[in-house]
């Protein structure tokens, strides 16, 4: 079984550069070949430091006690991981109904709630003078978190959408509660009435709408609740919501256990030395940035067998362009690197596997040779094109 060494899975953390940067006709300092615009957020020379040996990533596997093979890369491509992305955001949708069939058993007694938002304060008095308003001050207030303790539920998960019928896409939340505590499985008036009582006349938000739908077992509400998260909407996503840094799409209580990692995170505060400087935060690209860059980057891993015999995978750096397109470039005379399919089959899965054999790789030498070839120049106008199509989507339809 592969085994994806955690520390190196963020890339961000091993990125340092050690040469100095060209400079563009308007003045701003970028690394590599190709356009830094494509990379904002991260450095554009990708690769770790004397990346035409590995030296980092051989050393740090070498203190552990692993012996790298120097022989085999393989080429991954880098994705985006959002749940805004087509690509991305299904395969996190699917694990995600995954890890939840799991916890199927907290919810006994379903019930669907949906809550909306009254734009025009037609019940509230209040409204909204834009969608992204309402979604700020239900998740600045908690107000979703506060509803359930009030109402005395302590299992639930909600997942956002967007009403693609108004041109700003406003949001509503669909939720599935566990009412098991009450009498035949229903909320009592007491308590809808106080549900309505805050959501509606103390908070202004909207009002609240509940569904009994008759479900097969526990595993069919699972599936009925993250069809939201499986599927892109058709109209694609409001333009307020992909100019934002980070938007929540799915949340739970915490005795659903997590969504979005199957690893405990930690729950001790780390002690802050006030002798030692603080570290900048990475300023986020907006959501519609980092879903156009996509797949237009390639990771090359390096293999690596530790004194056990597992295979990890050692960071090496980041090709610009599609893996597909560097494979069929690099069977044109003068490639530097020769690029080889291979057919792995494991847990019932077949795929294709994309490697360069070799003891050593030099990715500046590629990236220049790719350069060279007119081929970033297309990467980066893809990039471009690809950023207005996402912001268009939600007009044009």
């Amino acid at each position: 079984q592969v085994i994806v060494n955690k520390a190196l899975t963020s890339r961000q953390k091993k990125m340092s550069l050690t040469k100095q940067g060209n400079r563009s006709k308007d003045g701003k300092v970028f690394y590599g070949t190709s356009p830094a615009s494509m990379f904002e957020g991260r450095p554009a020379a990708r690769s770790a430091p004397n990346s035409d040996a590995g030296a980092a990533g051989v050393a740090r596997f070498n203190k552990k006690g692993n012996k790298v093979t120097n022989a085999r890369h393989v080429l991954r491509k880098c994705r985006c991981k959002s749940r805004f992305c087509p690509d991305c955001g299904l395969s996190m949708g699917i694990r995600l109904r995954q890890r939840l069939l799991e916890s199927a058993s907290a919810f006994k007694k379903p019930l669907f709630l949906t809550l909306s938002i009254d734009r025009r304060g037609t019940t509230t008095g209040k409204g909204f003078m834009s969608a992204s308003d309402s979604y700020d001050l239900v998740t600045q207030k908690k107000y979703i978190w506060r509803l359930m303790r009030a109402a005395g539920i302590s299992q639930w998960m909600w997942v956002l959408e967007f009403q693609s019928k108004t041109g700003e896409g406003w949001p509503h939340w669909h939720m599935i509660i566990d009412v098991s505590k009450y009498p035949g499985g229903r909320l009592p008036k007491a308590v809808l009435k106080k549900l309505w009582g805050l959501w509606r006349d103390k908070w202004g938000i909207g009002g609240l709408d509940i569904q009994r739908v008759e479900l097969k077992d526990r595993h069919h509400t699972i599936c009925y609740i993250t069809k939201y998260v499986t599927k892109q909407p058709s109209r694609g996503w409001p333009r307020w919501a992909l100019q934002r840094n980070c938007i929540r799409l799915i949340g739970s209580s915490r005795s659903i256990g997590l969504l979005v990692s199957t690893e405990m995170r930690e729950t001790t505060k780390k002690k802050v030395n006030p002798e030692e400087p603080e570290k900048d935060k990475k300023e986020r690209r907006p959501i519609y940035k980092r879903v156009a860059s996509c797949g237009l980057s390639t990771t090359i891993l390096r293999e690596a067998i530790d004194s056990e015999g597992e295979v990890s995978y050692c960071y090496l750096g980041e090709l610009p362009g599609r893996l597909k397109d560097i494979e069929k470039l690099s069977k044109e005379e003068g490639s530097p690197v020769k690029i080889e399919q291979k057919e792995v089959e494991e847990f019932g899965y077949t795929w294709t596997n994309f490697e360069i054999r070799g003891p050593c790789l030099d990715l500046e030498k590629v990236e220049k040779w790719l350069d060279g070839c007119g081929y970033l120049e297309s990467v980066e106008w893809d990039y471009v094109m690809k950023q207005d199509e996402i912001l268009g989507q939600w007009e044009n339809l």
